[in-house]
């Protein structure tokens, strides 16, 4: 029996349309009603007095930019009146918090992408900024945290933020998924510092990402009158600019596009998890590691430079005849490579890492990640086991089918290129693989930091970009004649002896010396990101009009090769003429590759484990002089669906979804959760130093697709902070989001959640981390089960206002008419109670009853070619209906409708329609239906 007496004062109050004051609750307001709420930390609470701030919405839904000011109100009634209710901030992203020690007031908010603080030092009469606003521009603090939060503990204020990427888009800030470009450029110009631009033939698939100005140009080619397409949203920090007077927008950005973002800096090294260092572990410039994948393993091939003396080349007038005496002589060092047969094993689902060049190629099965800190040139095709070449991977081609398993990033610390050419380390053969197509299924990552030298920049792009004929080797007299040009001219070249600008400079041309080289190449194909320092070249002009070489001589290290590629050489003495010719097949009057990019939507920024921007968590404090500076950062690269914050003493632990962090001694580190169960962190409540109640909220959102959208289940454990062993309190399904778990001043462990009635159930957490039904609470305002709100995402909050009261607050979104199940899109109304617990005593043997389990679907096997099972679990009596979908929510297969008892029951699909056809290979979704409740879930049919 539960021995308590219970004090309820329900002062139900809402926050108005126009947030001109608060008073007492009469009626739900109209749609203008539309707040944004942070919870426990946008609230101040100590018996009567409750100090908030908000944010007040122009519209009803904030779809693309969140129209509407911070707000921050002050009762010293218990809320039945509020005589401070004033903005005090400007649009924010998301929703602001509060900090308060004694008459200090910190309200912190991001807008546009950057940190703001509003501070008050008289108890919330006037506010300032810190820092000041407005600046000529923005402040100087990056952040996209939805929830920033700052705290005050050793006598200083700190903030704690997540640095990501911005995106005006409300809802992009609730996405499960963390920002991922298709392509991402930190400088979009050329190695040469010169502008970049897209032009007609260019169709870029996914999100465009660019530091600075985006350069477009109408010249010719494409479907889109000559100008670009950009299918995903483009969101720049400069400006768009044009070559070609006003572009038509719509027409060029379908994805639509965003100016003046905050810039988005790469990390200056990567570090992935689980590397696997392969051959040498120095580093050494001079060696080369060829690798060469088959499926799951790897072989390799180590070239090691050697310089073993120098070569003696007389120069003469009319070489190769010697006739006459030599006129000086060329001494250049004797370079070989030396090869030898390098380590194997197995490479998937591994990173792995080698310390020098890497020369890469092959076909690749399951997530694999090749890296080196130097360059990574391409020698040939990178293919999937799975996906045939020229299908796509991601099922998003009718002809192509899903390929669930086979991912792979390539990661260099320099710049990607493509190998124009090589000498065959075995048979010593010239290869020339990649002058026609190339096929590359991969993620590209350049991160070469030039350090201001734009030449070193990282980038992705070809090999050998300025074709001149060079003189092959010859046979006369029976005399094989080699390095005919360095026998007729000075090298290397000096100021007063130019090399002439239309021969090849020695040894610029891999293949050197080659009569016939190579200008157009075909068409390189890529499906996965791209992400550079800067854009590379893909394809150039025969001269370079945007760089052209002053004097016509040679500086490769600054592309200054000579003069316009192409043209031909007749040679004097063989009486021969050599010059660049198209590959078989390849047309144009320029050099490279045509350029087939596509997006490949399997593959987010944390498919391979490791984060390439500076993306992370940080905390700031504020220093005597009254600025505030970067305390420490960890990078992690995760946009936030969750976020929960709890400080005890000097120990804070802080999440962001479902990852747990503790901050101390001025270091962010980890926090793993042993026997962890599924979901993200929504509340952290620290019971003593040793000991912490976290709440769990296990959903699956799709914002793309309603059918993925799955039943929330919610779990309660308590976490030992010295051994990281979670001890399970709660595991349920729960009806709403309206769930919250608070520790009292007294110690007393409170946990609320609705039932299906709407009714808020409280339930007391024993020491032993027992469960006691305390009270059942009807919050009695029928418009929450109208059309007009959705009550089932509404959210609740216990805030704590003395030794034994506190206070909730439940916020209600608006109902999305065209989609109910994406209610998080809209703003709502919030409402409060004010309750207290006295005189409590618990008995220890009256447990509450776990509330009712939902049903489960397993399916098996998932992929599957021909046929699967999908095994339904009731947990009690039920009607079953089971549907099944394509992707473009299209119903393809009905199972017929039928009571079922609680147990298991098996259905088999054969990957046929309602009318016996054989589907094609793809993505299909499963709705569930039963008595109460309707499951979701994806499976993969693969032919």
């Amino acid at each position: 029996m539960v021995k308590r007496s219970i004090i309820w004062v329900l002062v139900l109050f809402f926050v108005t349309a126009l947030f001109a004051e608060i008073g007492t609750a009469e009626t739900i307001s109209d749609f203008t009603n539309s707040i944004q709420f942070g919870g426990r930390q946008a609230v101040y609470a100590n018996g009567d007095t409750i100090q908030l701030c908000y944010v007040k919405h122009l519209s009803m839904y904030p779809v693309t930019v969140n129209g509407g000011h911070t707000y921050f109100a002050s009762s010293y009634d218990g809320g039945l009146t509020f005589p401070i209710n004033r903005t005090i901030g400007v649009t924010p992203d998301g929703a602001p918090t509060l900090c308060k020690s004694g008459q200090t007031i910190i309200v912190t908010f991001t807008s546009g992408g950057y940190l703001f603080r509003a501070v008050s030092n008289d108890n919330g009469v006037t506010f300032h900024y810190e820092p000041p606003y407005p600046e000529p521009e923005f402040p100087n603090i990056p952040a996209s945290d939805r929830l920033p939060i700052t705290d005050m503990h050793d006598g200083e204020f700190h903030s704690i933020y997540a640095n990501k990427e911005y995106t005006p888009d409300f809802y992009k800030l609730e996405e499960p998924f963390s920002q991922f470009y298709g392509r991402f450029t930190a400088h979009d110009k050329t190695s040469n510092d010169t502008p970049a631009y897209y032009w007609g033939p260019d169709v870029i698939e996914g999100t465009v990402r660019v530091n600075g100005d985006l350069w477009i140009k109408q010249l010719g080619g494409g479907t889109n009158n000559g100008w670009p397409t950009f299918k995903g949203p483009v969101y720049v920090s400069g400006q768009i600019q044009s070559y070609s007077g006003t572009p038509p927008y719509l027409q060029v950005f379908r994805g639509d596009y965003l100016e003046h973002v905050p810039e988005v800096a790469l990390n200056p090294e990567i570090t992935p998890a689980n590397i696997t260092t392969i051959g040498p572990a120095d580093n050494d410039p001079n060696r080369i590691m060829m690798v060469t994948v088959n499926g799951n393993s790897y072989t390799t091939m180590i070239g090691q430079i050697l310089t073993t003396g120098v070569d003696t080349l007389w120069v003469y007038t009319d070489y190769p005849t010697t006739s006459g005496t030599p006129l000086y002589a060329n001494v250049v060092p004797h370079v070989d490579t030396l090869w030898t047969v390098g380590p194997a094993g197995v490479c998937s689902n591994n990173t792995m890492k080698v310390n020098s060049t890497l020369w890469i190629k092959g076909n690749f099965s399951g997530k694999q990640v090749w890296y080196s800190s130097d360059n990574v040139y391409l020698i040939d095709d990178i293919t999937l086991s799975g996906t045939p070449v020229g299908d796509c991977p991601d099922g998003t081609v009718s002809v192509s089918s899903y390929n669930a398993f086979d991912k792979v990033a390539i990661v260099s610390g320099k710049n990607i290129i493509i190998k124009y050419g090589y000498k065959d380390p075995v048979t010593n053969i010239r290869m020339k693989p990649n002058c026609n197509d190339i096929w590359i299924y991969a993620s590209l990552y350049a991160l070469g930091e030039g350090n201001g030298n734009v030449h070193e920049d990282g980038v992705f792009t070809f090999e050998y970009q300025h074709p001149h004929p060079s003189v092959p080797a010859v046979t006369m007299a029976d005399s094989l004649f080699d390095n005919i040009d360095m026998h007729r001219r000075p090298f290397p070249q000096t100021g007063i002896s130019p090399w002439p600008g239309n021969i090849d400079y020695p040894y610029y041309n891999p293949l050197w010396p080659e009569g016939n080289p190579t200008m157009e190449r075909g068409t390189v194909h890529v499906w996965g990101s791209i992400t550079q320092r800067r854009r590379g070249f893909m394809h150039r002009g025969l001269a370079d009009a945007d760089y052209p070489n002053p004097v016509g001589s040679w500086n490769p290290a600054i592309d200054y090769c000579g003069g316009p590629a192409g043209n031909a050489y007749a040679d004097p003495v063989l009486n021969t003429v050599f010059t660049p010719v198209n590959a078989a097949g390849a047309t144009g009057a320029g050099v490279g590759y045509n350029k087939d990019i596509h997006f490949d939507s399997r593959i987010r920024s944390e498919t391979f484990g490791f984060n390439p921007w500076n993306f992370g968590l940080t905390v700031a404090y504020i220093t005597e002089t009254g600025t505030w500076q970067t305390e420490t950062v960890k990078y992690d690269n995760i946009d936030m669906v969750t976020k929960a914050y709890n400080r005890k003493n000097a120990h804070t632990l802080f999440s962001v979804n479902d990852r747990l962090y503790q901050y101390q001694n001025n270091v962010i580190s980890d926090f793993p959760i042993l026997n962890e169960p599924k979901g993200n962190i929504v509340q952290l409540n620290h019971l003593d130093t040793e000991h912490a109640l976290i709440q769990m909220h296990d959903k699956d959102i799709n914002f793309y697709n309603y059918l993925t959208a799955t039943p929330d289940s919610i779990h309660v454990f308590c976490l030992d902070l010295d051994n990281g062993v979670a001890a399970p309190v709660l595991d349920s399904y729960v009806p709403t989001e309206m769930n919250d778990i608070a520790v009292l001043n007294n110690g007393l462990k409170i946990y609320a959640q609705t039932n299906d009635l709407d009714e808020v159930v409280f339930y007391s957490i024993n020491s032993n981390n027992q469960m006691s039904q305390l009270y059942t609470w009807n919050p009695n305002q029928p418009a929450l089960n109208g059309a007009t709100y959705n009550f089932s995402r509404a959210r609740l909050h216990i805030v704590p206002s003395g030794i034994d009261s506190f206070y909730v607050f439940i916020w209600v979104p608006f109902n999305v008419l065209n989609n109910p199940l994406l209610p998080i899109l809209t703003n709502g109304t919030m409402y409060m109670a004010r309750g207290s617990l006295a005189n409590t005593g618990i008995d220890d043997d009256q447990l509450v009853s776990i509330p009712e389990l939902i049903p489960s679907v397993f399916i098996s096997p998932n992929p599957f070619r021909s046929l699967t099972t999908l095994a339904v679990n009731l947990p009690k009596n039920s009607n079953l209906d089971m549907k099944i979908y394509n992707i473009k929510g299209e119903l393809i297969k009905s199972f017929k409708n039928e009571y079922k008892n609680l147990g298991t029951h098996k259905l088999t699909w054969d990957g046929r329609d309602n009318q016996g056809k054989a589907v094609s290979s793809g993505i299909y979704y499963y709705r569930c239906e039963t008595d109460n409740n309707h499951l979701t879930g994806k499976m993969v049919l693969l032919k």
